[in-house]
């Protein structure tokens, strides 16, 4: 064998082996929280513990395969694969409003990023279970970390929001 040849192979080999390496391996699991009931996109997902929360949510049929529906216009929003920021995470639901944010920035919201906590908090329609599309927002936070909403794609984001709630046909 040439030289070249040689460490073509040699490289080729090593591939495989970090690639066979992570074959087989169990996924991180998902962190436990409060009030945890599912995991997706390795988040856990859990009702309340949003601490300014005053609307429990106590029915959450749907809200996991709405999450998941979420999540995926999320990517294709941002351009990302959400396990890849989400991993670790927990997302809170609250039946209603709910303040983020502390002293002088806090204000009364829908969605809100904890970057700090790794918490992303959302509210859900209680009446339907709906969860509006502020997922598909809140992760372009984790991907830009533009808390100003100047990316374009937060408009984006916005126009979107209702999918995750309309009824899905066959």
């Amino acid at each position: 064998m040439t030289r070249p040849t040689w460490r073509l192979h040699a490289a080729r080999c090593t591939l495989a082996l970090v690639l066979a390496a992570g074959c087989g391996r169990e996924p991180t699991p998902c962190p436990s929280a409060e009030g945890a009931f599912a995991c997706v996109a390795g988040a856990t997902l859990a009702a309340p513990p949003v601490p300014t929360c005053e609307y429990p949510v106590t029915d959450l049929t749907g809200v996991v395969e709405r999450t998941e529906r979420a999540l995926e216009i999320a990517g294709e929003v941002w351009g990302v694969v959400p396990s890849d920021y989400l991993r670790g995470w927990t997302i809170s639901y609250c039946g209603g409003w709910f303040l983020c944010g502390s002293g002088d920035s806090a204000c009364w919201t829908y969605g809100c990023a904890r970057l700090d906590r790794a918490v992303i908090a959302a509210a859900v329609n209680p009446a339907t279970r709906c969860l509006p599309g502020v997922l598909i927002h809140e992760l372009g936070h984790l991907v830009v970390g533009d808390r100003e909403h100047r990316d374009p794609r937060f408009a984006l984001a916005t126009s979107r929001e209702a999918e995750p709630c309309e009824e899905r046909r066959p």
